[in-house]
């Protein structure tokens, strides 16, 4: 990619509240090692803000991932996945 900088990192929307950052490493290590695997919460109150980050070690990986997962239902929602940029 563009400056030798990997699309590795998947940002994940639309995530049911009910998903787990253990759920979330579950339903993408099909697709390669899950490095991490993260659902951004509430700082007050815990809860889930509806979306998350799972990276991987390589663009093959995640590629494979996004093409794999991108509007597929997880935990009764359909998620949507974009790569992320350098932000965390």
């Amino acid at each position: 990619m563009s400056n030798g900088t990997a699309n590795t990192k998947l940002r994940i929307s639309n995530l049911s509240p009910q998903t787990t950052d253990d759920g979330l490493e579950a339903a993408f290590m099909q697709y390669g090692t899950v490095q991490e695997a993260v659902i951004k919460r509430d700082r007050d109150s815990g809860k889930s803000r509806g979306f998350g980050f799972v990276s991987f070690p390589s663009e093959q990986e995640s590629k494979a991932a996004f093409l794999g997962m991108n509007g597929r239902e997880l935990y009764g929602s359909h998620i949507e996945i974009e790569y992320s940029g350098a932000q965390v």
